[in-house]
């Protein structure tokens, strides 16, 4: 029974911990988030690490992401530029081997 009491305890620290961290999720997400945690007997004290490793992991990907945009970006106006210099290119060409120029 004092297992029981103990871990429904665990389950609302960690449930707790969740929430502080992420405030936008529901109640019903961080107890969700919080019993699963608690079957893997994880402390709230490692889920705040937990947590907040995955917090890194997040703004990295988000730098990466960034990172991805901007040389989409880039390549998109260098192929226009190229492009549209290739263009030229054929135009000046196909004037000079026409008959009369």
């Amino acid at each position: 029974m004092n297992d029981m009491i103990l871990s429904g305890t665990t389950t609302e620290e960690l449930a707790a911990v969740v929430a502080a961290h992420s405030p936008d999720l529901t109640h019903e997400e961080a107890s969700q988030i919080a019993e699963q945690a608690a079957r893997l007997q994880i402390s709230p004290e490692a889920m705040q690490k937990i947590l907040e490793g995955f917090e890194t992991v997040a703004e990295a990907l988000r730098k990466i992401v960034d990172a991805i945009e901007k040389y989409e970006s880039y390549m998109r106006r260098t192929l226009r530029i190229h492009g549209a210099a290739l263009v030229g290119l054929a135009e000046l060409n196909r004037a000079a081997q026409s008959p009369g120029a």
